[in-house]
């Protein structure tokens, strides 16, 4: 799938970083984060590390852009039943197989950074093997050479997987049964009530929730994430926020 972007380059909104055998890496701004440009182009949502080959189509597809409860615009019915998973608190770093059975690691701004260098490190043997094509494997990277405030447990955390074609995300559920068969750490969430989970946060140990529309039934009893529906259904939750309020 090929992606357009050079549009948005000549209006200062991305910057492209290339590579020598013609690999990209886009990402917005500083102007679009600080301005607050997201609604220039929706297209900007995609470009937080977003890699496309020699000929522009994609081959690595880290989240779209998330943003804080409130912001934006972003509101949650406070009678919602939500899926709820901790945050970790690390940085994010993305896993692809090519078709050539490479693996390409990858972080929001780079492809050969002492970050990448980390996440490789980290990638438990035979990791590799287990991973197929067509999707790109996103992991919370937590190592004692990138502190945070809050202090986490070394290690590789599942926290996505995301067609390349589509952009859609796989549920969550599978992500649980996914990560030991990969061998990294998980994040298990809980089904919560929404303004329950918000008052739960003025107690927060940890850096917060990030959480997904719960699961529901369809008529044949297939059972639908609605985050598929739109990325509206995806916030991350801070415990800063709430002592805002």
């Amino acid at each position: 799938m090929k992606f357009e972007y050079k549009d948005l380059l000549e209006k200062k909104l991305i910057t492209v970083k290339e590579y020598p055998d013609g690999k990209k890496i886009l990402k917005y701004s500083k102007r679009v984060f600080w301005d607050n440009l997201w609604h220039v182009d929706e297209r900007l949502l995609e470009c937080r590390g977003l890699v496309l080959d020699k000929d522009d189509n994609i081959i690595v597809r880290p989240f779209k852009k998330v943003f804080n409860y409130g912001e934006n615009g972003t509101t949650v019915d406070p009678e919602a039943v939500v899926l709820a998973i901790p945050k970790v608190n690390g940085f994010l770093g993305c896993a692809t197989k090519l078709c050539s059975g490479e693996v390409l690691y990858s972080t929001t701004g780079s492809l050969d950074s002492d970050y990448v260098r980390i996440i490789k490190d980290m990638v438990p043997r035979g990791m590799e093997d287990k991973m197929v094509q067509g999707v790109t494997y996103l992991f919370e990277a937590c190592h004692p050479n990138d502190p945070h405030i809050i202090a986490e447990d070394e290690g590789l955390y599942l926290i996505g997987v995301r067609w390349l074609q589509s952009g859609a995300l796989i549920p969550e559920a599978v992500l649980d049964m996914l990560a030991p068969f990969l061998g990294v750490d998980r994040r298990i969430g809980e089904t919560r009530i929404f303004k329950n989970l918000l008052d739960d946060l003025k107690h927060c140990a940890h850096e917060g929730y990030v959480v997904r529309k719960s699961y529901t039934l369809d008529a044949h009893g297939v059972v639908e994430d609605l985050f598929f529906c739109s990325y509206d259904a995806f916030y991350w939750f801070d415990e800063c926020f709430v002592e805002v309020l």
